[in-house]
């Protein structure tokens, strides 16, 4: 919800998918106004039904997923939920009129050559992310591997540890080691969004971090 009401608040377009777990949080949050925005569309539905996640990618400029925010954690997690997903929408992606494909990944992962920091791999182990961080590798390998003209892609890798409120301090793409410190879902909807038209940012794999730790 942050990223949408921020998209719409510089101007933008959307076209939001919402997942069941948030349909609630959206029937409030229409009582709070943002909802009833004029160029905002939400469709509410799962990413398992292909001709709901058509019409949202059906002449998207920008797609960005976050979908690892709404997924079930550990035990309950379906392996590659992700990587079908993303397999699914390159094609409608290639075929539309995307400029650039968003994946939030977390700090855990690989990056597009498929290296992973030694801090990353030994906090994976202890904190128990394998299932959700596989899929999110998974997801970037085919990224990587499925690079041409149609459209750039951005994978950003914040701590998998995100929390409520907003921070004094803006968040920063570094491409060394991740943070180890938690970021905020406004914070990072709002380095999402100024990375969309930030080409220096375009075809890597960043972790996002604040201003600080770079």
């Amino acid at each position: 919800q942050n990223f949408c009401k921020l998209a719409l608040e510089a101007g933008y377009y959307v076209k939001a998918l919402s997942s069941s777990q948030q349909q609630e949080d959206n029937k409030a949050a229409s009582k709070q106004g943002w909802r009833n925005y004029a160029h905002l569309t939400i469709y509410d539905g799962t990413i398992q039904q292909d001709d709901v996640v058509s019409e949202v990618i059906h002449g998207s400029t920008f797609v960005v997923c976050m979908q690892g925010d709404v997924q079930p954690k550990n035990k309950d997690y379906k392996p590659l939920t992700l990587a079908l997903f993303v397999k699914k929408i390159y094609p409608l992606m290639r075929e539309s009129t995307t400029r650039l494909f968003v994946y939030q990944a977390t700090s855990f992962c690989c990056d597009l050559s498929g290296g992973t920091p030694i801090l990353s791999k030994v906090a994976k182990r202890i904190l128990s992310q394998n299932k959700q961080t596989e899929d999110h590798n998974a997801v970037i390998q085919y990224m990587a591997e499925s690079t041409g003209d149609w459209f750039s892609i951005l994978v950003t890798r914040p701590s998998p540890y995100l929390k409520s409120g907003r921070s004094k301090k803006r968040l920063a793409a570094s491409k060394s080691q991740p943070s180890p410190v938690p970021v905020t879902y406004y914070d990072l909807a709002e380095f999402t969004l100024n990375a969309l038209k930030d080409e220096s940012l375009y075809n890597k794999a960043p972790y996002v971090v604040g201003d600080g730790f770079r």
